[in-house]
């Protein structure tokens, strides 16, 4: 009796096993989960370019490494070029304060050798503006680092022009005292030549209405003409380009021949009239303070050639800075786009890295899918074995052994072959 149940346990539990292989109890259907495993199974693993004939923990390695070492990279360019960027910026606004002196530093200049006390200041500025920016583009300050590239050799090129214009820079300043005090006698010429005029104007009718002789009048209208003349020569020499001799020479004259009408006018017959003698007096005193104007100037003749010297050679040489300056604001402009280069680079061997991580993951999924769906096919092979030989055994046949393997089904094979023994044992 006991025979008969355990065969009938055998025979039940092949027919429960049998139907769970078979699939009748649990319908037809697979879950979502195995056709998506089947499918994967179903597709040929692909192999990553370049790294695919290496072991996938090798590939992971390579790959990830790869993308972590790029995105380090394409971060780092990128900083890099926004603080070049940001320097660029700056070398451009110096470049261009440099082009805009190369052009003002000669005006200044001669509106400095006319005197005047403003220009002068706004040269002294100007200078030392040049000086320290073009020092700060070539050593580097603590705005930007020092210049590189094709812009350091222009600035090489601007620092020969500006060693041939400092030194007439410094002509003209070191003259500043000579030349505002020759500005302020051309001024004082130009007032004293009013009064000295309307004076003499005075005398020579005074003279006329008297009847003082031809000669007397003649040289009273002749310190009329003079009055005329020296300020329009003190205005010539001190606003031409160039210093001319015979102007200088003429102011001389004319300061000479002033001093002399007047000594005669003294010693003739308008000192012998009240009138006229009034207003001789009236043109000595101012002739006094004239003659001593124009000498002002003509002391200051010398310094006046030089600086006007100067003046034209920083005009004569103004174009070869300009050019360079212009040079070198291009340079500038035209640098800094490696950066931005590498980043764009670095970017895209980023995202490459990132599309051979997903293949190497996708090739190491359908790996595993296959090698999975392979070990349920030989599962469901030793199971369907075991579900014959515990037929045989459920049929009476105790000379069966059931296969003891690796698979799922081997521990319960196992475990029926040695029921059998029990059994055989029994019969």
């Amino acid at each position: 009796m006991n025979m008969a149940i355990t065969m009938n346990g055998l025979k039940g539990l092949a027919g429960r096993m049998t139907d769970k292989v078979t699939g009748k109890k649990g319908g037809e259907h697979t879950t979502l989960i195995m056709q998506t495993v089947r499918k994967l199974a179903d597709t040929e693993p692909g192999k990553a370019p370049l790294i695919g004939h290496l072991p996938v923990e090798k590939q992971y390695l390579y790959a990830g490494g790869m993308l972590i070492v790029s995105l380090l990279l394409a971060a780092g360019f990128t900083i890099y070029s926004l603080v070049q960027l940001d320097n660029r910026t700056s070398y451009e606004t110096k470049s261009g304060d440099l082009k805009v002196l190369s052009q003002r530093l000669p005006l200044t200049a001669q509106q400095s050798v006319l005197g005047n006390a403003v220009a002068f200041k706004k040269l002294a500025e100007g200078k030392a503006t040049f000086e320290k920016t073009l020092t700060g583009l070539i050593e580097g300050d603590g705005e930007v680092p020092a210049s590189g590239g094709a812009a350091r050799d222009t600035l090489g090129k601007i620092s020969e022009h500006w060693k041939k214009f400092n030194p007439q820079v410094n002509q003209i300043l070191s003259q500043q005292k000579n030349l505002v005090a020759l500005n302020n006698s051309v001024k004082n010429i130009n007032s004293l030549s009013i009064d000295l005029q309307e004076v003499a104007e005075q005398l020579a009718s005074q003279l006329a209405d008297a009847g003082a002789s031809v000669r007397e009048v003649s040289r009273a209208n002749h310190l009329v003409m003079l009055s005329q003349r020296l300020p329009k020569n003190a205005n010539l020499l001190l606003s031409s380009d160039l210093i001319d001799p015979a102007v200088v020479l003429q102011l001389e004259k004319d300061t000479t021949s002033f001093r002399d009408t007047v000594q005669a006018l003294f010693e003739g017959a308008a000192s012998r009239q009240e009138e006229s003698m009034l207003t001789l007096e009236d043109l000595g005193t101012n002739m006094g303070d004239m003659v001593e104007a124009v000498g002002a100037v003509l002391a200051n003749t010398q310094p006046l050639l030089q600086s006007k010297m100067a003046a034209n050679n920083l005009f004569a040489g103004s174009d070869g800075l300009l050019e360079d300056t212009a040079k070198l604001s291009q340079d500038y402009r035209s640098s800094g786009g490696m950066g931005l280069l590498f980043t764009a680079v670095f970017a895209v061997l980023a995202l490459g890295s990132l599309v051979m991580l997903g293949i190497v993951n996708i090739n190491e999924t359908k790996s595993r899918a296959r090698k999975s769906e392979e070990e349920n096919s030989r599962n469901q092979e030793a199971i369907l074995r075991l579900m014959d030989e515990l037929g045989e055994l459920a049929e009476g046949n105790l000379t069966i052994n059931a296969s003891v393997t690796e698979d799922i089904t081997g521990a319960v094979a196992d475990s029926i072959n040695y029921t059998v023994e029990e059994l055989r044992s029994l019969v």
